[in-house]
């Protein structure tokens, strides 16, 4: 198996036997990696110079975010990564929390990044990694800072933007103009706080394709949409 290059892993399947896969050194893919109790003794032992896709769930603590960033993603190459917490939903809490400063700091090569779990909120602006194209946050729980405008700012080369599940509890939303050069497909889901929303003229100059589910609060769409002419998809639900 010294050949292998791509492993995924379905949730709940046993990983007692990924373990001795560890040492594959041209893995370029392990996807579906469940955290536990193995990742402090075995975190040191990983050597993917090669790994690029990276997916690790079931996190639940601090110790576990520090380990992963000190032992394991600092000394990857990674452009998709993908991290999942565990029962983040009813437990946003500050320790859990993941700080976008140490991801920006190990993985400003990343391409793709999904985050699943809560955000920590500094009292700077948070900036993602500038190369993304595409993003997807889920239960983030941001309210300080609007992302959508911190996102348009630090990273141009966006094609693919989610917010999911409570991503942001702010009141208002806003794009300035020629921000968002690339994007094409844009989804609002759950931003049950959310009450304006504004889109500045030069703003979203490629969308194609745009999702609004569950925005009770927001009772009309902002008035620079019609400015996009690209615009070929609108859903509302």
């Amino acid at each position: 198996m010294e050949q292998l290059r791509h492993i995924y892993i379905p949730k709940g399947m046993s990983h007692k036997n990924i373990f001795k896969l560890l040492t594959l050194n041209k893995l370029r893919t392990l996807w579906g990696m469940r955290v536990g109790d193995w990742l402090a003794d075995d975190a040191k032992m990983w050597n993917f110079p090669n790994l690029q896709k990276l997916y690790l769930f079931n996190i639940y603590s601090r110790h576990q975010l520090d380990t992963i960033f000190g032992s394991l993603i600092k000394s990857l190459n990674l452009r998709k990564l993908k991290l999942e917490w565990d029962n983040f939903s009813s437990n946003l809490t500050k320790l859990q929390s993941l700080d976008i400063d140490t991801l920006n700091k190990h993985c400003c090569k990343l391409s793709a990044l999904i985050l699943d779990g809560p955000i920590k909120e500094n009292d700077h602006a948070i900036r993602f990694p500038p190369n993304l194209v595409v993003l997807e946050l889920k239960w983030s729980g941001i309210k300080g800072h609007d992302p959508f405008l911190l996102i348009g700012n630090c990273c141009p080369k966006l094609k693919v933007l989610k917010f999911v599940n409570v991503a942001y509890r702010g009141t208002e939303m806003r794009c300035s103009a020629g921000a968002y050069p690339c994007l094409i497909e844009l989804v609002v889901d759950c931003m049950y706080e959310l009450e304006t929303w504004v889109i500045e003229t030069g703003a979203l100059p490629r969308l194609e394709k745009l999702f609004l589910y569950n925005t009770r609060k927001l009772t009309r769409l902002p008035e620079g949409l019609r400015f996009v002419t690209t615009l070929r998809e609108l859903i509302l639900k």
